[in-house]
């Protein structure tokens, strides 16, 4: 028999098999007017839909996770933005600069062009890096996907002498102005 007040803790199934029909009405009924206070809004609501089987506990975790893997701390503090990274390989145009290395990328030779497109879910307004980031093909992995990616990056751009994983930030930042400049575009 499940107690009422831990209701919080068991899952759609351990409910469903509680033979007692008062209990298991009112666990079902505390639990979803619980499901329906976390479900705020779209990245919740999804999360409830794909894990609702689970327990409450269980899916508040998951939601936890979920909402600080796109939550911002330095380019927009604690916001919650979700990132749309393009990565593109295309054949240089004229010759460039590549942002990371700082080598020469010929005329006709593939070069990746990144461009960043940012969704701020608690402002309502949509971002881009300010100008794309050119580089050799090495570079492929070096780019952000997510915010939290981002956020690394842009301190590592503006604190470039603390880090040893085989990147010269202080002459990235010289390329690219010393932080990630972003361009609101609007809601």
């Amino acid at each position: 028999m499940l107690a009422v007040q831990c209701y919080y803790k068991y899952s759609l199934s351990e409910i469903m098999s509680e033979k007692n029909d008062y209990i298991r009405n009112k666990i079902l009924e505390l639990r979803n007017s619980e499901l329906e206070l976390l479900s705020k809004n779209n990245i919740e609501s999804s999360i409830i839909k794909k894990y609702g089987y689970m327990s409450l506990e269980d899916i508040c975790k998951i939601i936890d996770i979920k909402i600080n893997e796109i939550t911002s701390t330095s380019l927009f503090p604690s916001q919650i933005v979700i990132c749309y990274p393009q990565i593109k390989e295309v054949k240089a145009s004229r010759q460039y600069i590549c942002d990371i290395s700082g080598s020469e990328i010929k005329k006709g030779s593939t070069c990746i062009i990144y461009k960043m497109f940012m969704n701020n879910i608690s402002d309502g307004y949509s971002y881009v890096l300010d100008k794309p980031w050119i580089s050799e093909l090495a570079y492929r992995d070096f780019y952000p996907r997510t915010i939290n990616e981002l956020d690394i990056l842009n301190e590592k751009l503006i604190n470039p002498f603390d880090y040893s994983d085989g990147y010269n930030y202080y002459d990235i930042g010289c390329r690219k102005g010393g932080y990630i400049k972003v361009r609101r575009l609007g809601r």
